[in-house]
């Protein structure tokens, strides 16, 4: 399930949709929401993990589990401190070269999905998808 927590700095339409090539939009599972306290209030008991460049942890120490909710920000500005702290363990990044400011946000967000699926699907687990 995608949650979109507003105000986004993006508008969700027909048109948009399709202009950006979406071609799975139509099944995916969305919702928009006002606000980061109506999200958790929403997933009461989720394991939340907030993805940021200025994370200690990494994508490949975080123990990730079937379930659990990943959090980005927006590509200018990230996630706002008041709902992370980048030291605390359920804070993690996608290592990049020290050069590189940050990555696509889509890109990202692919890497981490792919990732967590490559978990849950390890040790012989049938695909998800076939």
């Amino acid at each position: 399930m995608l949650w979109i927590v507003q105000p986004a700095g993006f508008q969700i339409d027909e048109k948009r949709v399709r202009r950006a090539g979406l071609d799975y939009w139509q099944y995916l599972r969305w919702a928009e929401v006002p606000n980061w306290e109506t999200l958790k209030s929403r997933l009461p008991g989720k394991r939340f993990w907030y993805f940021s460049r200025f994370a200690r942890q990494t994508i490949w120490d975080a123990d990730f589990r079937a379930g659990d909710a990943i959090v980005f920000g927006s590509e200018s500005d990230g996630l706002p401190r008041t709902i992370f702290d980048p030291q605390a363990d359920d804070a993690v990044r996608l290592p990049t070269d020290p050069r590189v400011r940050s990555l696509n946000l889509s890109a990202t967000a692919a890497v981490v999905l792919y990732e967590m699926l490559r978990r849950q699907t390890a040790g012989g687990r049938r695909d998800p998808a076939g």
